[in-house]
């Protein structure tokens, strides 16, 4: 028979368990920013749901000190002009997915000269 006691051993393993993964997680560098944060949400949504208070600021910390080092420069300029402190969730991943496409389409353009040069 489950008491009260072993209900409260599992929510707290399983809050050990997210906090665990959420300190772990960063981007790996095939994944997009939209993939990165849609993990990254999918972690702090299941810790909440436990009762865990993390903030969206920690959140926001968590996701610029993970990037891969193609964001060092972007990750510098938002910490240097915007507060991160304040910074939303939303607005992070808006720039950073400019940022993804922008090398994206540079990447593409050169990957279309050097095939352009080969014939």
């Amino acid at each position: 028979m489950k008491t009260y006691d072993d209900d409260d051993k599992n929510k707290k393993v399983k809050r050990q368990t997210l906090r665990r993964q959420f300190e772990c997680i960063c981007m790996d560098k095939s994944k997009t920013i939209s993939e990165y944060f849609d993990k990254t949400q999918e972690i702090v949504n299941a810790l909440r749901a436990c009762k865990d208070t993390i903030t969206d600021q920690q959140v926001v910390n968590k996701i610029l000190k993970t990037l891969p080092q193609r964001f060092d420069h972007v990750v510098v300029t938002i910490e240097e002009t915007k507060d991160s402190k304040e910074m939303e969730l939303e607005v992070l991943q808006h720039s950073l997915e400019a940022h993804e496409h922008i090398i994206h389409e540079k990447r593409h353009n050169l990957e279309q000269a050097l095939q352009a040069r080969a014939f």
